[in-house]
């Protein structure tokens, strides 16, 4: 058998292949023999008929097209083989003429990517070297404290004016030259007068108003205002109060610190609040350090991405942004309009950067498990595959494809516990 190699971008191999007549017979001998053995002729039993009758009885193009399969699959096989290739999607075979009567083909295949990884250990030690101790600041600890007083307030219907610091119960809608602004008509809420939850100058307009009362008024869109489309633009907000709530807020001492669970006193409940705003802060920090070693390394690696990877993350990616669409206001039709022109094209040119960046990440963290041997056992992805079912984090997937996005998550939890535990004898 004669093979020519020709490596080709994005981690695809084209591959001609040659069988000579000698070579290719065995697969002919065999599919014929298969499709005598099937053959029926009448006054016969199926196989019994006289091997010259049913020989002439068979389809052979059937027969050969049987033995081109089989002789593609076995050579191509052994090719992938002896190269150690992983295929990530299905060949693709065109028959090309062969005057020695034999067989002689060209396969186009798209292999896992070979990875020229750079010195992820060097990478790793470099990065948790700049690691920054996280503190917590007394005004930190007291916004949390504020934030949990006000959690717990006794709200109660008034018949006066809203004041700052007042809850207010609205239904507004706003227009654009006349036309309704994305789901701003007749939208309801609720909130503390005074946050600043809404464009400048909405809740102002609102204080000294009580329940029943309608307000019409304009305000012109920040040049930094979180939603694109509309800063700088100017916006006619028709409100209507639907009520007027005054608070009343419970007093910071001990005995609330003990109806909130488990606190001795108010300076327990205090210790507490900063050791969770510290652990948030030090898991922010891991988190920091985690994506710059992966940034690096993919960075000082040669990753041949196959499109057909990229392409998959990005059918993912689309999904997920039209399963959150489809949970706000005019759906994933309204979710394009506003974002990416009413086209879903447009969504995926715009997602295509982050699912490069995704893959690369993936592929470089696998080359690092392959490296370094880090394979999960069959025990913890069981044990994973079961925490995550029990989370509810996926919904309609199969078992097969569960067990791999767990095995996934356990390497990659073990190349980080690898990378962060070394030292600078390793």
């Amino acid at each position: 058998m004669k093979t020519k190699i020709n490596k080709l971008p994005k981690s695809a191999v084209e591959i001609e292949v040659k069988l000579n007549r000698e070579e290719f017979q065995p697969y002919w001998d065999d599919a014929t023999a298969l499709a005598v053995s099937g053959v029926k002729i009448k006054g016969f039993r199926p196989g019994a008929a006289p091997e010259e009758l049913a020989r002439r009885a068979i389809d052979k193009n059937a027969v050969f097209e049987e033995a081109v399969n089989e002789a593609v699959k076995n050579s191509l096989d052994g090719i992938v083989k002896e190269n150690g290739w992983s295929l990530i999607d299905r060949p693709e075979i065109d028959l090309t003429p062969d005057a020695d009567k034999g067989l002689a083909y060209k396969a186009r295949i798209v292999v896992f990517p070979e990875v020229a990884l750079g010195d992820y250990k060097k990478i790793a030690k470099k990065i948790l070297g700049e690691r920054k101790k996280p503190d917590v600041s007394e005004e930190e600890i007291e916004k949390s404290l504020k934030w949990l007083v006000e959690s717990r307030a006794k709200i109660a219907r008034v018949s006066r004016a809203a004041t700052a610091g007042d809850v207010v119960g609205v239904s507004f809608s706003g227009f654009i030259g006349g036309k309704p602004v994305g789901d701003s008509v007749n939208r309801s809420d609720r909130f503390v007068l005074g946050e600043g939850r809404f464009m400048p100058g909405f809740e102002e307009n609102l204080a000294g108003k009580k329940e029943g009362e309608e307000t019409k008024f304009s305000l012109t869109a920040p040049a930094d205002y979180q939603e694109e489309d509309l800063r700088g633009k100017k916006i006619d907000f028709e409100v209507k109060i639907s009520g007027v709530f005054e608070r009343e807020l419970p007093e910071l001492n001990d005995e609330f610190a003990k109806n909130l669970g488990n606190f001795s006193d108010f300076a327990d409940l205090k210790k507490s609040v900063r050791d969770g705003l510290l652990a948030e802060k030090e898991a922010v920090e891991a988190d920091r350090l985690r994506a710059a070693i992966v940034n690096e390394i993919v960075g000082e690696s040669k990753i041949d991405l196959p499109q057909i990877f990229i392409d998959k993350t990005i059918d993912q990616m689309t999904e997920e942004a039209r399963m959150f669409a489809e949970r706000l206001t005019g759906g994933y039709g309204e979710y394009l309009k506003r974002h990416h022109g009413g086209s879903e094209e447009k969504m995926r040119e715009a997602l295509a950067e982050g699912a490069i960046s995704k893959v690369s990440a993936d592929v470089a963290m696998y080359a690092v498990a392959k490296a370094e041997k880090l394979e999960p056992s069959p025990e913890e992805t069981e044990e994973e595959t079961k925490s995550v079912i029990a989370r509810g984090g996926v919904q309609n997937i199969d078992r097969r494809k569960l067990y791999d996005y767990s095995y996934g998550i356990i390497q990659r939890r073990k190349v980080f516990e690898f990378l962060e535990n070394l030292t600078d004898n390793k």
